[in-house]
């Protein structure tokens, strides 16, 4: 007997497996990846980052930009915390090859995935990334950026992914771009 899940069906089981799926829309790499802090997704609490990368849906110049991701909590207020080191150069990425955050120590650099479409790497240490409440009482809110140094990209376009669970009551996360 062959078996079919529906789409809601199918959708909700990646949910449980692999935590909830947000991304941003495909951005100009000449808007975002220019060594400035990009803010990608809201955070409303407390959440457990079980992957987020960064992937090259068109090539990227031949600039040896890097790149490295942050939290920043509005609610209460908190700076820009990093969340992990600075990548490799993302000289001339090619179409499909991802910037993959580790997880883990907030040194470990996100890492450039070895074939176009295929990511050999996961962040093998998730983090729990925002604040349950603020001293107001309310439910933290915050952001995930991204910074680049080095070099600006002058071409391509990109797409920020992130996969997570909530770790406190009605947690969630927005895309901001």
């Amino acid at each position: 007997m062959k078996r079919h899940y529906g789409p809601s069906t199918m959708r909700r089981i990646g949910d449980l497996q692999h935590g909830m799926r947000v991304q941003t829309a495909i951005l100009d790499n000449t808007a975002v990846l220019v060594q400035v802090q990009t803010e990608l997704f809201n955070v409303y609490g407390r959440i457990l980052v079980i992957e987020l990368y960064c992937e090259a849906i068109t090539i990227f110049d031949a600039a040896n930009t890097t790149l490295n991701f942050s939290f920043e909590s509005l609610t209460p207020a908190i700076g820009v915390q990093p969340m992990s080191g600075q990548s490799a150069a993302l000289n001339a990425l090619a179409q499909g090859n991802r910037v993959v955050y580790i997880g883990g120590a907030v040194a470990g650099a996100p890492v450039i995935t070895g074939g176009e479409g295929i990511s050999d790497v996961l962040c093998v240490d998730p983090q729990i990334i925002g604040t349950t409440m603020s001293a107001a009482g309310v439910q933290g809110v915050g952001t995930i950026g991204q910074d680049t140094a080095a070099a600006n990209q002058t071409s391509g376009t990109c797409q920020f992914v992130i996969y997570y669970a909530p770790m406190s009551v009605g947690a969630y996360v927005t895309a901001i771009l």
